[in-house]
């Protein structure tokens, strides 16, 4: 079994082509599956980032990482 990821923008005529390797051989079964994921525009985004940076468990957990990574980041 092999997966093989593609990402495109839904075209207004709702018509997708999927472009399959060569080294698959025809006649085989493939299972197609759509996952539409809602599209966040890029104020929603900023405006989530923005609550993110004030929220204290966010900010604990990023102090958190930064800590666990401090001495790896400084080995070279």
């Amino acid at each position: 079994m092999e997966a093989i990821r593609q990402f495109i923008r839904i075209p207004a005529s709702h018509k997708v082509l999927i472009d399959i390797p060569q080294y698959i051989e025809s006649e085989q079964l493939a299972e197609v599956i759509l996952i539409i994921r809602e599209s966040n525009g890029r104020k929603e985004k900023i405006q989530n980032l923005s609550t993110a940076m004030q929220d204290p468990m966010f900010l604990s957990d990023l102090n958190e990482v930064n800590e666990d990574f401090k001495f790896i980041d400084s080995e070279e």
